[in-house]
């Protein structure tokens, strides 16, 4: 399935058909030329997505700096635990 139609779908299940059509009329959508939802533009359907917060823009620096604060120490500083005998 495609990203599009993901987002549809999510939409949907989340009950925001009302207010994506009125988001759709705001950016002078033709609501009558479209035969179904599923034709909007996937842009546009993409950046309601961000907006409404379904999805999260994801942004290589601020991922890496995540990343860093998981970083565990590295294994030749940590202290090494001898083997019980």
């Amino acid at each position: 399935m495609s990203i599009k139609n993901e987002l549809i779908e999510l939409i949907l299940a989340a009950g925001l058909i009302e207010d994506f059509i009125s988001y759709l009329k705001n950016k002078n959508v033709e609501m009558d030329s479209l035969g179904s939802i599923y034709d909007v533009d996937e842009n546009l359907i993409i950046d309601y997505a961000k907006e409404k917060k379904l999805i999260e823009e994801f942004d290589s620096e601020k991922q890496e700096e995540e990343q860093k604060e998981l970083e565990l120490e590295p294994r030749s500083i940590r202290p090494r635990t001898p083997p019980k005998k």
